[in-house]
This record gives structure tokens, sequence and C-alpha cells, in this order.
């Protein structure tokens, strides 16, 4: 490897271990995620089936989905 490889490489090295170490801390699920599920057992629990409702997201989960209830009614939560 000739000198200007390695510096680069070297110089890079920083870099690789920030990025990595950014992935290894933001496991788990997200606040969304979360809340999420947890609307989707509520509307499970009802019969229902959890669908994303058109238009903007919010990043809210109860805003961006709809409960939708099988067996003729249409409820949003």
């Amino acid at each position: 490897m000739t000198r200007s490889r390695l510096t680069v490489v070297l110089a890079a090295l920083p870099l690789l271990a920030t990025l990595l170490a950014a992935c290894a801390t933001a496991g788990g699920p997200s606040r969304y995620q979360q809340d999420l599920e947890a609307y989707e057992a509520e509307c499970r629990a009802r019969d229902g089936i959890l669908q994303p409702r058109s238009g903007a997201y919010t990043g809210q989960a109860r805003a961006d989905n709809v409960c939708v209830i099988r067996g003729g009614s249409y409820r949003p939560n």
C-alpha cells in the first residue's frame, strides 16, 4: 500500500467508527413504533384492522392511521 493510500485509510477510520457507534446506539423500537403497536393491539381487540390514513405524515401513530372495524361499520378512532 502506498503512503497516500495509507493516509486516506487512516483518516477515514474515525469517521467509520463514529458511524458504527451511531448505529449501535439507535437500537430498540422508536416511540412512534411503540405507539403504533399499542394502537394496533387496541384495534385488533375491537375486531378491526389498522390502515394508514391518506394525507400528510404527522409522526403520531393515531393521527397517521385509522382503525377500520370489520362487519359493516367504519369508525375512525
